[in-house]
């Protein structure tokens, strides 16, 4: 559960067994999703249509809000059946059922966490209005499934899906919420590495990998101290790349129109079918907002409704800490001060395909699910901020964003959201602009949350989350931008006050930078800003390269290229060599066995902290930072030059930096089928720090990218009609759909498409209209 659960969004199937011995003929059985035509839904009030642009993106026009959220769920699984029934199996802990044991962990960690039960309890608290969302919603995805062809996966596998409830929804919202936070990451690692080699070497790897100083209970020094050294560190103490997303508008005073820019790319894993899929609402009773939806959710997460505009980054606040428990097992009992608590208990049982079912029990601490119990006396409950019981998770907040008329109104909307903390960037008609945080921010009573802390005495306990009035925000009249970029905000001249696990300021500073030049902006402009490749992190690490003077000719020779090079990540040219450089410098600095970090490397490079990292106990030699820069430098243009050639401008930065999206069925049909079932790979630019992203893992030997804009959105509100949006792949999930990667081209060379949205533009932009009428 405190693993990355980026998947969560879209499980990959774990399997290929599964489906090994199908033909392909059943591959090509059944119709392609249907976008003209006439259906009915069972409890529609008046008809609905949706008109589809070339792009695939549905315009709903219905009389009631209710009913347009009908059409949105039939549209939903008819593009994306395959993945909805994954996200509800994964959240309801029920992948195993289809793909046999090897999903039984994620199905553990699903029932640990009870996003299930949640969503039940949830349900109960909801407002009218969510429930009448939620619930229809729920009719439109069930009029697909009983009157129309299953997604092609589905049929391979056997597998008819259940009808779709309200719960699936709920629970698999929280499944989502629970992956975008990763506070415990770190402090599982700390703790791990503690073990391994000792709690001083530990903080010195946490405070060289994050800034700021970590305190360890005196309770937690005196376990540690007893407890046996594992023999070494833990998955979780393997560097987790920095997340992120960006974020930015500016203000009329700064555009061409006069009105707000807005412009949006979150960061998430790359999936297949991707995260996302664009939508416009429409409704005569108030409801007209276009942008990004989830399959198995109603309502718009990141968009406009032509009067405000607005796009989440992860605030990244620290929402998680681990406590540890003492447990008496056989007892079922929990110390708490001077008495033993009942643990709360609930037995699982997770159906297993071709296995017998396996039960286990869930215990519970006032503090949350155990999640880690190996018997040392180490016995971990996980509390997140935003799983209280008594905080209720619906798509309230962002129903009732979707008919804000101005910034105010839509950050009264947004305030009632309750999960994972997030930044919501926005703009309105009236010229203003803003950031504001929202969600769950723990009110810790002592401790930074960097180490896990004592569960049986109260002193680190929390006192509920911060109150949404008190969040922090920005004002964009004073400068005419704002930005935000999973950054600690020290770059809009303020400091967050509170923990977290915030990005470096590279991204932030540079979108600041590039519109605080900008006088009379256009769309354009912001397309540029979203696909440059300029690397204010990369920029830092040549600087102290150039001044580092090695005396090996080879590393001379890098050093001479580097310092020539323009810091852009583009795809061809020195980048080649520098990426090659940060994987070389990641072995020198800790080998496999330290959790080695971006922000560390660049400190360490600079000459700035922990040098005593550049040491390996291990030899009699001392090995100082000069000497492993250069054994670095030698090695990185050594591996280039010999894949790549002798001419620096002919490197390929994208011939190795390249995005894959695979199919798990292809290895189990004929290949002139399988050829078609991959998409990529798809040379890329970019890494980590510049303002367009293509992330890829520091260890290892490959530049397989991995996390990347999820989708890239720009509203102009002083004609919404000139607003552009882009998916990575497209809006299909069907196979051999046109519209399952029809995108990908534009998306991975910084083009996008017409978002339109007043009724003549979506009207010049038809290209198949679907209707929807109520039973007779």
């Amino acid at each position: 559960m405190i693993r990355r659960a980026a998947a969560a969004a879209g499980v990959v199937v774990l399997a290929v067994v599964v489906v090994a011995g199908t033909g392909a003929v059943a591959f090509l059985m059944g119709s392609l999703p249907s976008r003209r035509g006439r259906v009915v839904i069972r409890g529609l009030r008046a008809p609905v249509e949706a008109r589809f642009d070339r792009q695939g993106v549905p315009h709903v026009r219905a009389v009631l809000e209710a009913d347009a959220w009908r059409a949105l769920g039939f549209i939903h699984a008819s593009d994306r059946l395959f993945q909805m029934e994954l996200r509800r199996r994964a959240a309801n802990g029920r992948l195993a059922e289809l793909f046999g044991a090897e999903a039984v962990p994620m199905d553990r960690e699903a029932r640990v966490a009870g996003y299930a039960a949640s969503a039940r309890r949830d349900w109960e608290q909801l407002s009218d209005d969510e429930r009448q969302a939620l619930s229809a919603y729920a009719d439109g995805v069930n009029a697909f499934c009983v009157d129309h062809a299953l997604p092609l996966e589905l049929r391979a596998l056997h597998a008819t899906p259940e009808p779709w409830t309200p719960i699936d929804s709920l629970a698999f919202g929280r499944l989502m919420q629970d992956g975008l936070s990763v506070a415990a990451y770190p402090e599982r690692a700390a703790f791990d590495d503690a073990r391994a080699r000792g709690l001083d070497a530990a903080l010195a790897l946490a405070d060289a990998s994050e800034p700021g100083t970590t305190g360890v209970a005196p309770e937690i020094v005196e376990l540690l101290e007893k407890s046996p050294r594992s023999v070494q560190v833990s998955q979780a103490a393997i560097e987790m790349a920095p997340a992120g997303s960006n974020a930015w508008a500016l203000s009329g005073t700064r555009t061409a129109s006069g009105k707000p820019l807005l412009a949006g790319d979150p960061h998430l894993a790359a999936e297949r079918p991707g995260v996302w899929y664009a939508a416009h609402v429409t409704s005569a009773d108030g409801l007209d907002a276009a942008g990004l939806t989830l399959a198995g959710l109603p309502g718009i997460l990141i968009g406009h409704n032509g009067r405000v505009a607005w796009s989440l980054t992860m605030h990244q606040a620290d929402d998680s800490d681990l406590f540890v428990e003492q447990v008496d097992a056989a007892a079922g009992t929990y110390r708490r001060g001077g008495f033993w608590l009942a643990l709360t208990r609930t037995e699982e049982t997770i159906k297993v395909k071709d296995a017998p079912d396996v039960v286990f029990t869930v215990d519970r601490t006032v503090h949350g699910p155990i999640v880690y119990a190996p018997g040392d006396g180490a016995t971990w409950a996980l509390a997140r901020a935003f799983a209280p019981a008594d905080q209720p998770q619906g798509p309230g907040a962002f129903l009732a964003a979707a008919r804000a008329r101005d910034g105010a109104s839509l950050i009264a909307a947004l305030s009632h959201y309750a999960g994972p903390s997030v930044n919501v960037c926005w703009a309105d008609v009236t010229g203003a602009t803003g950031v504001k945080v929202v969600g769950a921010v723990p009110k810790r009573r002592s401790g930074d949350g960097r180490f896990p802390v004592p569960g049986w005495i109260d002193t680190y306990d929390w006192d509920g989350t911060i109150a949404a009035d008190a969040l922090p925000s920005i004002d964009g009249r004073k400068d005419g931008i704002v930005v935000t970029a999973n950054d600690d905000w020290s770059g809009a001249g303020r400091r967050l006050p509170y923990p977290g696990v915030f990005a470096e300021s590279d991204r932030a500073n540079r979108a600041r930078q590039l519109g605080s030049a900008l006088r009379k902006a256009t769309v354009a402009d912001m397309r540029t800003m979203q696909n440059d490749l300029y690397s204010p992190y990369a920029a830092r690490v040549v600087a102290a390269l150039v001044a580092l003077h090695p005396a090996d000719p080879q590393a001379q020779k890098a050093v001479s290229i580097l310092s020539q090079w323009d810091a852009r990540a583009a795809g061809v040219g020195p980048s080649r060599l520098f990426y090659a450089f940060m994987k070389e410098v990641r072995k020198e600095a800790g080998g496999d066995d330290l959790r080695v970090t971006w922000s560390m490397l660049d400190r360490m490079i600079e000459g700035r902290q922990a040098q005593g990292f550049w040491d390996d106990p291990n030899t009699a030699a001392v090995e100082t930072r000069a000497s492993r820069l250069e054994a670095a430098l030698s090695r990185a243009i050594a591996s280039v030059t010999r894949k790549d050639g002798a001419d620096p401008s002919r490197w390929s930065w994208g011939g190795a930096h390249r995005l894959v999206y695979p199919h798990p069925f292809a290895s189990a049909i004929p290949a002139f089928l399988a050829r078609r079932l991959v998409f990529g790979p798809v040379p890329l630019p970019g890494e980590w720090h510049p303002l367009n992203v293509a992330g890829f893992p520091l260890r290892g030997e490959r530049y397989d990218v991995s996390e990347i804009p999820s989708a890239r959105l720009i509203v102009d509100l002083g004609n919404v009609d000139a607003s552009r949006l882009v998916l990575p792949l497209g809006q299909s999930g069907q196979l051999f759909d046109r519209h399952g990667h029809d995108q990908l081209r534009a998306w991975s060379t910084g083009r996008d498409f017409a978002l339109p949205f007043s009724a003549a533009a979506v009207e010049a932009a038809t290209i198949s209209t679907l209707r929807f009428v109520p039973e007779e």
